[in-house]
Order: C-alpha cells, then sequence, then structure tokens
C-alpha cells in the first residue's frame, strides 16, 4: 500500500506532486473509483480547484511543507496542508463528493456532531468535507483519531484507506511543535 511521507529538508515540489499523484491512483484502483485527470495548473489565483472529473492544482504557487512552524503550519498529512499533495488531495475530496454522490444532509448531521473543524480552511460543509478526505487521503490515522465521525462517515462511503501507517510514521519529519499540536488534538 502506498504512502507519502514527507522531509522537508529534501522537498522537491514536483517530485511530491507525482508521488501524490500516485497515491490518489492507488485509491482510485483500490476503490473501484474513475480516476480524476491532474494538471499542474498555473491559474493565478487559486492553489487548486475541481470541475468535472479534473483536478487543477497550482503547483509552483503551493508553499512547501514548514520546516519550523512560526505562523503558517502547513505540512503534508498534518491538519493544515496547502502543500502540492494537500491541495491535490483536497480537491480530490471534491472529486469523491461528485462520484458518490454524497448526501449533504447526513454530511451536516456530521458536522454537527462533532462540531470541530479540520483545518482553517472550511467556509461551509463542501470544503470540510474536502478537508476531511484529504486526511483520509494523506493521513487516515490522524483523521481516525481526531475526527472519527468523520473518519467513520467516509468508511460509510464502500472506501477504505491505502496509507496503512500511524500518524506520527507519516509525520515522523515534521518539527515537534506539529507533533505536540497533533498529541494535544487527539487527547
Amino acid at each position: 500500500m502506498g504512502h507519502l511521507v514527507i522531509d522537508p529538508t529534501a522537498y522537491d515540489k514536483g517530485v511530491a506532486w507525482k508521488q501524490a499523484q500516485n497515491l490518489v491512483k492507488e485509491f482510485c484502483e483500490v476503490n473501484q473509483i474513475t480516476e480524476p485527470i491532474t494538471h499542474d495548473s498555473l491559474r493565478p489565483n487559486n492553489f487548486g480547484f475541481y470541475a468535472a472529473g479534473h483536478i487543477y492544482v497550482n503547483v509552483a504557487k503551493t508553499p512547501l511543507p514548514v520546516k519550523i512552524p512560526v505562523r503558517r503550519w502547513s505540512f503534508t498529512g498534518y491538519k493544515a496542508d496547502r502543500t502540492a499533495p494537500g491541495v491535490l488531495a483536497h480537491e480530490f475530496g471534491h472529486h469523491i463528493s461528485s462520484f458518490k454522490a454524497l448526501r449533504r444532509d447526513a454530511w451536516q448531521a456530521v458536522l454537527l456532531q462533532e462540531r470541530r473543524k479540520i483545518s482553517g480552511y472550511a467556509p461551509n460543509g463542501e470544503e470540510e468535507f474536502a478537508e476531511a478526505f484529504r486526511l483520509f487521503i494523506l493521513n487516515p490515522d490522524l483523521l481516525l483519531k481526531a475526527w472519527p465521525v468523520r473518519y467513520k462517515f467516509i468508511i460509510s462511503l464502500e472506501v477504505k484507506p491505502v496509507v496503512l501507517l500511524d500518524w506520527r510514521e507519516v509525520l515522523r519529519y515534521a518539527h515537534p511543535k506539529i507533533i505536540t499540536a497533533v498529541e494535544n488534538l487527539i487527547r
């Protein structure tokens, strides 16, 4: 099974982008889902977007995984993730939402039951689903431990994760502040 463990000291956006594309491809194969067509887009106003089976990610614009968290804590597989793999996995969540004909009322019930948002980017239920699915793709163990109701809802869509690592292994190279933040989150 696939995984994506990022070392920020040796990070290459192009390599990380290809690894994330391969992870999405593997997820689609394992779960018998139509694979979206992915594009490295240069659209200046977006990190990424989804439209009709196509995912566009402005790889050049996406930030690097943070080495030392100060104000920005974006790291691949963490709750805040604006890296190229994170944006791809988020937009893939929109693909899943349309592919699985997501029942909005059932998802809203999940959000009422588990009110804590995953990240700062969740202006509505659809974006919150995409953020949950991002974690389900990149670090499902973190989603399970921090947001178990969301995890169970996603599993109810008859999909299974392909990353089978403990959340600590996915975040092996993350700064200790990120690890502490996760530990506090799952207590």
